[in-house]
């Protein structure tokens, strides 16, 4: 058959032979260059030494070895487990520089771009109506009031007006309100004594509840009884009255625990004094400061002015935390800092969607980390202390909860390093799938280890100025007294909120708080009245957050925050009535303006390194997989890059899947045109959406300058589909599994159209079985394969000094728009090239048989039909052949072929065996072809006329061994035949019944067979992917015992051909181990499922392993020449299972499939 465009694979044999043979018009130098060995275990990348750029080549082959081992680092399997695209790519070094120049922002607002920025600096408001409900006293029939305390001491709580919002708890006891003649019932009224006169208390709230307490000590937050809530003002010194809303009713015998709290829009408002008394106990506490956080909504977070800081040997992160339960646990990060590189320096995961916290620190290649499981009240629904700490020069890495060590870890001695940009909220990459939520208070950050006591004596308070290691404060956030974020430190590290709207006062109060025993003197009033509910609007006006303005500034390559302004935004501002309508507007003009710019530097310069990819490779699925103990090898022909072998190359190869052998077999010589230059069309090679390349936003028409010496031109390409991607989820998705139909276009001219669908490749694959599904059809590849490439030649269409180039596919479907989010990984080239250096130049390109190269594994040894791939690198259409060819020591054969290859086209060509007396040779077994009288005339080139490769012979049986074959559920896909030497069926099934039998009986005279077994499902026999077809066996048992002599791999995707002989020589059967055998049934099974042994002589150990290699049972089976073994692992878990059997005899694998 012709091939055109479809490059075949190659093998190692193939070079071997050209300098193995004494004629010397063949022989030919090769130099063999060694990259990556099986001991580059982790190395994927290097730079090797090739020959100079004088020398010349006419091909150069990549000889590819992949070998399965537990040193292999990917996962716990020899050969990794998944199947995962691999490229090789070489870099060439250009000698040109650039510099990437990078831009930002002049100024954000709260990390928001703007090109205008219209501020105020003054304070604007907003104002919020809402109704103030009262008690009216229309009679009073009776009324009495009971004092409890007399002193004449000041009391400024609680009503100290010297914060933005106040909050105190007060007790009475019981015993108190007993001896001053109380009795249980409604509480209606209360009277302060007040010694100095305030300004108005905004939304004075006052709330009681009975308690057993007989102390104050922390604040208390359930259990209240609203009681009042309205604007008040004492307008007098001495008793002024307090009408409640809503009476308290005082049980007779319970201590009564009040709340008062009221918020101050006014910062400089007088406080009101009271007249208070010293009571024996604390009964008294109170706010020491206006206690706000930081509210945290899944994807807000802060940009904080640290920047380059070098942290030296130490350092404590330290912070309350209370986690949103709704979004926790998650992938999140609460605090992130990097270096001016961007790499991370410091990090917390707080928690990881598994539930540990994660606590990251240093630099260099990773991070020093320590991480530990925690409870799910640990991190969220609740308000934590968490301190984190690091010594480098100790090595020590602790975490301490509320105070207490809660982990450790030792030898973290990597350097701090400097952190240029530090967030907290999200990482520095952005919210994407890191972003926290929840809400962080009195964040502090410092360079030094701070003690557990100094933790502890500090968690629950402000830092100020007498705290032992103040000097060592980096950052200090405890977000009060105003929205904005201030840092509290000496340095003034302020923070950039994403929103304006982030702090907020806390609902609970749990940290700066003090007790007193100066309680205020206080009137208890009951009385019997007749009373109205009233209620009147009021309008509070309410100062707007500001917002927060970071200028930036260039500090050398990297961008940090030069200063802060603080300001409110202009525009409208608006009024609310109770139901939240805005019921009114008020413009506030700015009075500022920035006209904001850009900022930019410019990256280290840097060389131009072009990538080229010069082969692609999918990995096999690796689970229970060998590779052979010399490992597998792949050829790719990678002459088209010639002009990039020499001196020093950077090559880097493969994955940690499996370990690598890189070997570049460059054979001297005159290539079929010489290389001028290679382009990337669209760039190097890389993952472009499908839906985008059906619109042509990727790979758009490219106009391509020509180089003066180049006079023909070629496109090398690789494609491969991935991804399962499907509107309504069904078959086929993509692209991994749709066959699209790719078009390319030269100067606005469709010149090719082509299919990369691997139709029946990936089941013929000779790497079988894989612990995958490595049989399924795909587009464009095949586990454990090279990725073929499809080459157009585009010469005849080429004309002028540039070429126009484009590319196109097969729509995605209009009913079916969620394919399009599949994608392609494409690779393409443009070789630009001289004129054609032979007019009559015939080559033999490959043997594909007969050859032991394990690659054609799936066809030799074999019988007949030798077949060889000739490919024609003349200028003149080939059109005749003559072809000999010979075993080394043999009779010559000669075939003369005829057909219509024009340059660079390639023909498999099939040379008849005439007879068994052609395999009779010197015993070497090497085959060798030879081409001649291209076109009747001279070749102008012989040193590619010749080739040799070394084969196997087929196996010896005796006459009279049995084919035995069971089917499994699905017999009508399978047949099989049996054929001679001179092609004659000696045997054919077909239209089996399904799990059925069959046994024939190969009374053969001596000569060379075929079997080959078809499955049109191409799933063989068995398949762990496919269980309800059951499983069938095909083997070979012997002429006088009923054990078997061979047998075949049931998972064998589409096709089985073995070559064997009869009464040929040495019989099988005369080597004992090969009567030896196990088989386990059924399989797939539930967990119960039995192993037959037969044959075997010696002691034999059977060894069952899940899927991560650990030993699930063993057993010794001392007498096993014919027995069976039940096993029963119902417990354990489904999945896959690998059996080995161990005698002295023989070591077999069984993969065993549990439902």
């Amino acid at each position: 058959m012709k091939q055109k465009k479809l490059l075949p694979l190659l093998f190692t044999a193939l070079m071997l032979c050209l300098f193995s043979d004494a004629n010397a018009q063949v022989q030919e130098d090769t130099t063999i260059v060694q990259t990556l060995t099986f001991d580059s275990i982790t190395t994927r990348r290097s730079e090797w030494v090739f020959p100079s750029a004088s020398e010349e080549y006419r091909k150069i082959l990549m000889l590819y070895t992949l070998k399965c081992d537990p040193a292999t680092t990917q996962d716990n399997y020899d050969c990794g487990e998944w199947d995962y695209l691999t490229y090789t790519y070489l870099y060439d070094d250009t000698g040109i520089y650039d510099s990437t120049k990078v831009e930002t922002g002049h100024y954000y607002v709260n990390n928001a771009y703007k090109d205008t920025i219209d501020y105020l600096n003054s304070m604007t408001y907003y104002q919020q109506q809402w109704w103030d409900y009262f008690i009216t006293y229309n009679t009073t029939v009776s009324e009495t009031a009971y004092t409890v305390g007399t002193g004449t001491n000041n009391a400024a709580q609680p009503l100290g007006n010297n914060k933005k919002a106040n909050k105190a708890q007060i007790l009475w006891l019981a015993s108190e309100l007993t001896a001053a003649g109380m009795s249980a019932g409604n509480i209606d009224k209360l009277q302060l004594d007040v010694q100095q006169v305030g300004t108005t208390l905004k939304h004075l709230n006052i709330r009681a509840k009975h308690s057993s307490n007989t102390a104050t000590s922390s604040f208390e937050d359930s259990g209240f009884s609203n009681l009042y809530h309205r604007n008040t003002t004492f307008p007098t010194t001495g008793l002024n009255t307090i009408n409640l809303t809503t009476p308290f009713n005082w049980d007779g015998t319970s201590n009564i625990l009040i709340e008062i709290s009221f918020d101050n829009y006014d910062l400089v408002a007088a406080t009101t004094i009271l007249k208070a008394t010293t009571t024996p106990a604390n009964s008294v506490i109170y706010q020491t400061e206006n206690d706000n956080y930081l509210d945290v909504q899944q994807g807000n977070y802060v940009e904080t002015g640290l920047n380059d800081y070098a942290f030296g040997n130490e350092i404590t992160v330290s912070f309350w935390s209370y986690g949103d339960p709704n979004v926790l646990p998650a992938n999140t990060t609460i605090l992130e800092g990097s270096d001016s590189l961007g790499n991370r320096i410091v990090n917390l995961h707080h928690p990881w969607s598994n539930g540990r916290i994660y606590w990251d620190q240093g630099t260099g290649s990773g991070t020093d980390r320590i991480d530990k499981a925690a409870n799910a009240s640990d991190y969220a629904g609740q308000w934590v202390h968490w301190a984190f700490t690091k010594n480098a020069t100790s090595g020590v890495m602790n975490i301490y909860k509320d105070g207490v060590l809660w982990h450790t870890g030792v030898n973290k001695t990597r350097a701090l390093g400097i952190i240029n940009a530090l967030r907290i909220g999200i990482s520095r990459k952005g919210a994407g799938p890191f972003a926290w939520a929840g809400k962080v208070d009195e964040l502090r950050i410092w360079n030094q280890e701070i003690s557990q006591a100094n933790i502890q004596g500090w968690m629950n308070k402000n830092l100020d100025g007498t705290h032992p290691d103040y000097a060592n404060l980096v950052l200090y956030y405890n977000f009060d007294g105003s929205t904005n974020i201030i840092d509290q430190s000496p340095n003034g590290y302020d923070g950039m909120p994403s929103s304006s709207d982030m702090v907020l006062p806390h609902e609970t109060i749990f940290k700066n708080t003090a007790t007193s025993t100066e309680r205020f003197n206080l009137n208890f009033i009951q009385g019997n009245y007749t009373s109205q509910i009233d209620s009147t609007l009021v309008t509070d006006t309410i100062s707007n957050n500001a917002i927060t303005i970071a200028e930036y500034k260039v500090a050398g390559r990297k961008f940090v925050i030069d200063n802060f302004t603080q300001a409110w935004a202009a525009g409208y501002t608006y009024t609310y009535d109770p139901m939240g309508n805005v019921i009114d507007s008020l413009m506030n003009t700015a009075n500022n303006q920035i006209l904001n710019d850009s900022l930019h530097y410019y990256e280290k310069p840097f060389e131009i390194v072009d990538r080229y990819e010069i082969g692609r490779y999918i990995t096999p699925y690796g689970i229970g997989l060998s590779l052979g103990p010399n490992g597998f090898t792949w050829v790719f022909d990678v002459t088209d890059y010639a002009h990039l072998f020499h001196d020093s190359v950077e090559i880097s190869a493969g994955n940690q899947q499996e370990l690598i052998d890189l070997k570049f077999m460059m054979i001297k010589g005159t290539p079929p045109r010489d290389v001028i230059q290679v382009d990337r069309i669209w760039g190097q090679s890389r993952s472009y959406a499908y839906k985008n390349l059906d619109n042509n936003s990727s790979l758009p028409n490219k106009t391509i300058n020509l180089h003066p010496n180049s006079s023909t031109y070629k496109v090398k390409t690789r494609i491969t589909g991935h991804g399962h991607n499907s509107t309504n989820g069904n078959y086929p998705h993509c692209c991994e599994w749709k066959d699209n139909t790719h078009y390319f276009h030269v100067n606005n001219n469709q010149v090719d159209s082509w299919h990369i669908w691997q139709t029946n490749d990936c089941a013929l694959n000779p790497v079988y079985p894989q612990g995958g599904t490595w049989p399924g059809s795909r587009e464009g590849w095949c586990p454990g394969d090279i990725v073929k490439e499809h080459e157009i030649e585009i010469t005849p269409y080429v004309s002028g000094n540039t070429v126009d180039l484009d590319y196109s596919i097969t729509p995605v479907p209009a009913n079916n728009l969620g394919m399009g989010n599949g994608n392609y990984v494409m690779g393409m080239h443009l070789v630009q090239y001289g004129p054609i250096n032979h007019s009559l130049d015939a080559e033999i390109y490959e043997v594909l048989s007969p050859t032991d190269y394990e690659y054609r594994s799936r066809t030799n040894p074999l019988c007949r039909d030798l077949q060889i791939v000739i490919r024609n690198n003349g200028s003149t259409p080939l059109t005749s052949l003559t072809i000999t060819y010979n075993v080394v020591g043999g009779q010559a054969e000669t075939f003369n072929w005829t057909g219509n290859l024009d340059f660079g086209e390639m023909e498999t060509v099939t040379l008849p065996v005439p007879s068994l007396s052609f395999w009779v040779g010197n015993g070497s077994q090497h085959f060798t072809a030879t081409v001649s009288n291209p076109n009747g005339g001279t070749d102008e080139y012989p040193a590619n006329d010749y080739i040799k490769s070394h084969f196997e012979v087929p196996t010896n049986y005796l006459s009279g061994i049995k084919l035995e074959f069971k089917t499994n559920n699905r017999a009508s896909e399978n047949s099989y035949t049996i054929t001679n030497e001179s092609g004659t069926v000696m045997l054919s099934r077909s239209n089996m019944t399904n799990n059925t039998t069959y046994r024939d009986t190969l009374n053969y005279p001596p000569g060379c067979y075929t079997l080959e077994v078809l499955d049109s499902g191409n799933d063989g026999l068995s398949y762990w992917a496919n269980t309800a077809a059951g499983g069938g066996f095909c083997r070979f048992l012997g002429s006088f015992l009923p054990f078997p002599v061979k047998t075949f791999e049931p998972e064998f995707g589409r096709r089985l051909t073995y070559s064997f002989s009869i009464d040929m020589g040495v019989s099988t059967e005369d080597i004992p181990q090969e009567t030896a055998y196990s088989k386990v049934f059924p399989n797939p099974n539930d967990g119960t499922f039995t192993i037959e042994l037969m044959g075997y002589q010696t002691e034999v150990s059977l060894s069952l392993y899940n899927v991560v290699g650990k030993l699930v049972e063993q057993r010794i089976v001392s007498n096993p020449f014919n027995t069976v073994e039940q096993f029963n692992i119902k417990k354990m878990p489904a999945g896959v299972y690998l059996m080995k059997v161990v005698s002295d005899e023989k070591e077999t694998t069984h993969k065993i499939i549990v439902e």
